[in-house]
């Protein structure tokens, strides 16, 4: 009789395990969850068109340790690195553009961008008028 007890406990807990958390959201919040056909994504593999089961089909191992093991991956870290260097402040591009051609107007080295930048953030200035 022990013996059903450990076989169903097991058996449930092997269910709940695979069951996908929201909370995982919260560490991961890469991970997409398609309820459908009942699998988990990476979107960052997605946005790199990575070859892993977690870009293109999706796992269907719901574990926390399977997104454990994916965030090891090469094509994991590889993806995060990209979203690092893409995430730009809104306006900030638009802004060092008007730094660089204020410091053509003003024939001011481009050697010197970097403080200039500094002291843009420093005063908030998102806005240079060349008048």
């Amino acid at each position: 009789m022990s013996s059903n007890i450990n076989n169903t406990t097991s058996q449930q807990i092997k269910h709940v395990n695979r069951n996908f958390r929201q909370s995982w959201k919260d560490e991961y919040p890469w991970l997409e969850y398609d309820s459908l056909n009942s699998r988990i994504f990476c979107t960052l593999c997605r946005a790199c068109n990575k070859k892993n089961n977690f870009a293109k089909d999706g796992s269907k191992n719901i574990k926390l340790y399977t997104i454990k093991e994916h965030v090891k991956t090469k094509d994991h870290i590889d993806s995060h690195k990209k979203e690092e260097i893409i995430i730009v402040p809104p306006g900030h591009v638009i802004s060092l553009m008007k730094i660089v051609y204020f410091m053509t107007q003003n024939d001011i080295p481009l050697n010197k961008i970097k403080p200039l930048t500094q002291l843009s953030r420093a005063i908030d200035i998102t806005y240079v008028d060349n008048g």
